[in-house]
């Protein structure tokens, strides 16, 4: 097998770092300015101090009505003609 030196990998590995960096601090905001709705979007995270990183927000109302929607979503899905799954005949 062929080994790749240490200066081969430690130089791949900068270069990489260089070109994430390149992506999020350049690439990233270029295209969010380019697109009005892009920009949109972050002006109101911006406004509304909301961190888009965050998994999950418990303190936001809107959050509170789609999980509720998903669910009622979720649970009333429409099944079409036919038995419903998991019902038993005539109920």
């Amino acid at each position: 097998m062929n080994e790749i030196s240490l200066r081969v990998r430690v130089r791949r590995l900068i270069i990489g770092a260089i070109a994430m960096l390149f992506f999020a601090i350049v690439f990233l905001p270029a295209l969010t300015r380019s697109c009005d709705k892009l920009e949109y979007m972050a002006q109101v995270l911006e406004e509304d101090n909301i961190d888009p990183s965050r998994y999950y927000y418990t303190d936001i109302e809107a959050v509170g009505d789609a999980n509720h929607e998903i669910s009622n979503t979720l649970r009333y899905m429409p099944h079409g003609p036919g038995p419903v799954p998991g019902m038993a005949q005539g109920q």
